[in-house]
């Protein structure tokens, strides 16, 4: 067993939507058991107390980014005449442990960070919560003989355990003198002796990649790439006489210089996070490199909602166990798939007057269903009419809850109003 990572004085600092970070500092309490979050403008920060904790960190719905923050220094730009010098040589820093950081972030990009080519579309026939069939029968849902029959995997991932239906006799001799390429292949006899027709496991044989790209995690082989950004601010009347370029060029300098990295703009491995707000500096590593916002919707509109902001909204509005939340103008249905996950005993009602705002809100609903169908093989709890907003269908008091995005602003062409 590997040893545990030690993440002792490392901090989570986690983007929010601005005006939201009360309600993101609110998860945070309630996903890590009443653990305290320093909420900022934009930004919530937090105890990193175990590794395996970024588990949680990622399922939180509150947050954009996260980053892991090495050091804090509070009055490090006291005397700005020397500030980019010492900059240059923080990177020495011993209260840096760039050791450590480097440990979570292997971690998280092994357990968390999928590539987009190992990522599989698949198809299925199965019904969906916004195309269910009015008939009842459970046969009826179920895929015929013929199609299990003839249903073979086309293609598996290296290292995989995937289970398969061992061939008759007649069927590996008909393979064998029709694919005489398997020996090429070094396929080896794993199950000489397998009753025919029974089920096994096994793991396939490693075959040589056609994909080399490497990875950070083979840094013992490759010479680690990173790039330095710098965020700047100050309080109002106060300004910084060194710009963030410059910042992050003396930073970039002395980081290469101690840890060997190599400077890289575009396609960068690591990417070192320099933050300073007035004479306030912090160092830290990003770990997401994609916003967490666009986990939820696939089809997307004109103004799609972020998801995140979706869910600050729901928590503004609280939402409670039985509640019937209404969003009459939906858009792409940002607000009821959020409420779907978040709010499972709460029931979603979402409804808009343009056709393909409807179309895109059952879209979202069934492809979410599709992902989660595990966890809720029955339904999901929501559902998409087509009215017009200016008369519901509804009878009076029928909701508990209205959250919407109000179809306002430039890309709709309503600037004016």
């Amino acid at each position: 067993m590997a040893d545990p990572i030690d993440v002792a004085g490392l901090l989570i600092r986690a983007s929010v939507p601005t005006g939201l970070e009360q309600e993101a500092a609110e998860e945070v309490r309630e996903v890590f058991g009443g653990r305290e979050a320093r909420s900022q403008r934009g930004r919530v920060c937090f105890e990193l107390r175990e590794v395996e904790e970024l588990d949680k960190v990622v399922r939180m719905r509150s947050i954009d980014h996260c980053q892991l923050v090495l050091r804090e220094l509070p009055h490090f730009c006291q005397e700005e005449s020397t500030v980019l010098e010492r900059l240059e040589t923080l990177a020495f820093d011993s209260s840096i442990s760039w050791d450590k950081a480097l440990c979570v972030w292997h971690y998280y990009h092994q357990h968390f960070c999928v590539s987009d080519k190992s990522t599989a579309t698949v198809t299925s026939s199965d019904p969906t919560p916004c195309d269910m069939p009015s008939c009842t029968d459970e046969d009826s849902l179920l895929p015929s003989p013929e199609h299990e029959a003839h249903t073979r995997i086309l293609a598996q991932d290296e290292g995989e355990t995937l289970a398969i239906k061992t061939p008759s006799k007649a069927e590996v001799e008909t393979l064998a003198t029709k694919s005489p390429s398997l020996e090429q292949a070094e396929v080896k006899t794993l199950a000489i002796e397998q009753a025919e027709g029974e089920t096994l496991a096994i793991k396939p044989p490693s075959l040589k990649q056609t994909d080399t790209t490497p990875t950070v995690l083979e840094s013992q082989e490759k010479e680690i790439s990173f790039r330095v950004t710098c965020t700047r601010g100050a309080s109002e009347g106060k300004k910084h006489s060194f710009t963030s370029m410059d910042a992050a060029k003396h930073f970039s300098g002395g980081v290469a210089q101690h840890l060997g990295w190599k400077v890289q703009l575009k396609n960068f491995d690591v990417e070192v996070l320099l933050s300073i707000f007035d004479s306030s500096v912090s160092v830290g590593i990003g770990l997401s490199k994609e916003s967490f916002f666009k986990r939820n919707i696939v089809h997307f509109g004109p103004t799609t909602l972020r998801s995140t902001i979706c869910h600050g909204l729901l928590r503004l509005a609280g939402v409670r166990a039985g509640d019937v939340v209404l969003d009459p103008m939906c858009g792409v249905g940002s607000l009821t798939v959020e409420g779907a996950l978040a709010w499972p005993c709460a029931y979603h009602v979402a409804g808009d007057n343009h056709h393909l705002a409807c179309q895109r809100t059952r879209d979202n609903l069934n492809a979410l269903y599709a992902e989660h169908r595990e966890d809720q093989p029955s339904h999901l709890p929501a559902d998409i009419l087509r009215w017009d907003v200016r008369s519901l269908p509804l009878r009076n008091a029928c909701a508990d809850v209205i959250v919407t995005d109000l179809p306002f602003g430039k890309r709709y062409m309503s600037c004016c109003v």
